[in-house]
């Protein structure tokens, strides 16, 4: 199981009066942003997607995120498992019945109908407790709690995944420079190499 997945809407108390607009929903009564999230069991949030303006449901907010990207372009890590002697190509997430029949997501039972399934449905749900508690500690933590933090602007949610990103681009760019100087220490030493090789070349006979 790669995580429980699942969407979070919270008031916007910060919101731009401009935009406000465009992320009311009829079922609040003041603007809102949606957080689409996967958690593990230790509450660890590793994959973050803030929907669009607009009253979106979990479902929209699936078709435009880009958590499935690396599984469509088929550059995902190796994720398979074996499960009662079958494997299983893909990781997968536990989700709630709004979610389409896909392979990678596994979702309650409606009406289990027997005690196998019944024990399925108990173990799923519990199981998908963990995105539940992870929003609840994001709001605890000041995302909609005034008492703390106060309101944490959408702007500043997408600062920080910007920052997150930043630090990966300096570890490659460390990486990249890392084996640049690697090279240009050792440049001679390649070149003898090339040398060797190519009059190596010259000593075979021509067919």
């Amino acid at each position: 199981m790669l995580g429980s997945l699942d969407c979070m809407h919270w008031d916007w108390a910060a919101c731009p009066t401009a935009w406000k607009g465009q992320h009311h929903r009829g079922d609040h009564n003041s603007p809102t942003t949606i957080l689409q999230a996967v958690a593990s069991q230790d509450l660890w949030i590793w994959h973050a997607y803030f929907g669009m303006a607009g009253a979106n449901n979990d479902i929209a907010v699936l078709m435009s995120s880009n958590l499935f990207d690396d599984v469509i372009d088929e550059v995902e890590p190796d994720t398979s498992l074996y499960a009662n002697d079958v494997e299983y190509k893909y990781g997968y997430y536990l989700t709630d019945g709004i979610y389409p029949e896909w392979a990678t997501l596994v979702k309650t039972l409606s009406c289990p109908d027997d005690e196998k399934r019944l024990y399925f449905k108990k173990k799923q749900e519990s199981a998908r407790k963990d995105i539940e508690r992870a929003f609840g500690v994001l709001k605890k933590d000041g995302l909609s709690s005034p008492n703390r933090r106060g309101y944490l602007k959408k702007g500043e949610l997408i600062a920080q995944q910007g920052l997150m990103i930043q630090d990966q681009k300096n570890i490659i760019k460390d990486h990249e420079q890392q084996i640049g100087n690697f090279v240009e220490e050792n440049k001679k030493q390649f070149e003898k190499i090339r040398l060797l090789v190519e009059n190596d070349k010259q000593k075979l006979p021509s067919l």
